[in-house]
């Protein structure tokens, strides 16, 4: 990832862990590395792991004889992520920074790769499938997950639409809609296989995400959602008011007794080497 030099790292980075981890990416985690089918010896990869949700899981089930590697070029995530695993059963995860166009690894090193909504934030995910096919042992396996377009996440969809108009662009020209650019499930699938990875499958699953309300959300976002954060940023305050008064609107019919249950789809495919 890159363009981002300039975010507040520490901050954004336990905003996260916080915010975003327990609603959005903890599911998600944990649907991919149910995918995986893993075994106790084995070792696993986890690229783009931010504060670690998938790294703890993927630990929870290898770590007695196997290995857990948890990768990010953001040391703050890695930092987090350390941080609440250093006196439970996931303290062995090695947390290295790493660049995912350009893993540190030997040919042939993992027997699992797991790469948890991160490989539509990539400057070149091309590059960095080709990287996971070198990295992975023959017959391992790979899993990932990326969301569907935003009008399958209406709670991204109206904050990407609100930002559209206070910008007067399209939503597909706002920079926070990239993270939904691998939303189509075949142009997902042509990818991975162009590495040389053979796709066993794809598949659309949607999650309800839980906040407490639209405010909820909206806080999620703006301070835990690095590339979001930094995009919002660029807006005045009066077109940032607007554009989560949209956010609200359009939440109200998602709004329960307690909290707000939105979907979020994501395609998530597995494939092996």
């Amino acid at each position: 990832m890159s363009g981002h030099d300039d975010i507040d790292w520490a901050a954004a980075s336990a905003a996260f862990d916080r915010l975003l981890v327990p609603t959005m990416f903890q599911p998600s985690s944990q649907e991919v590395v149910d995918r995986t089918n893993l075994q106790p010896a084995e070792s696993v990869l986890d690229i783009g792991c931010g504060t670690g949700p998938a790294s703890i899981l993927a630990a929870e089930q290898v770590l007695s004889a196997g290995k857990v590697v948890a990768l990010d070029p953001q040391p703050a995530m890695l930092a987090v992520g350390a941080a609440k695993t250093h006196t439970n059963k996931a303290a062995g995860i090695e947390w290295m920074e790493g660049d995912a166009h350009a893993l540190q690894f030997d040919d042939s090193t993992f027997d699992v790769i797991i790469c948890c909504h991160v490989l539509q934030h990539l400057s070149h995910p091309n590059k960095a499938l080709r990287e996971i096919y070198r990295v992975l042992k023959p017959g391992g396996r790979f899993a990932t997950c990326c969301w569907r377009h935003f009008d399958h996440c209406p709670a991204y969809g109206a904050l990407i639409r609100g930002m559209a108009k206070q910008s007067d662009i399209s939503p597909e020209e706002v920079h926070a809609a990239t993270g939904f650019r691998l939303g189509d499930a075949e142009k997902l699938r042509t990818m991975v296989e162009g590495s040389g990875l053979s796709v066993i499958s794809v598949e659309a699953i949607d999650k309800s995400v839980h906040f407490k309300d639209a405010d909820g959300f909206i806080e999620g976002v703006s301070r835990g959602g690095p590339f979001t954060r930094k995009s919002l940023d660029e807006y005045e305050e009066a077109s940032r008011n607007a554009i989560f008064q949209d956010v609200r609107d359009a939440l109200k019919m998602y709004q329960g007794a307690d909290s707000i249950i939105v979907p979020f789809a994501a395609h998530f495919l597995t494939a092996h080497k």
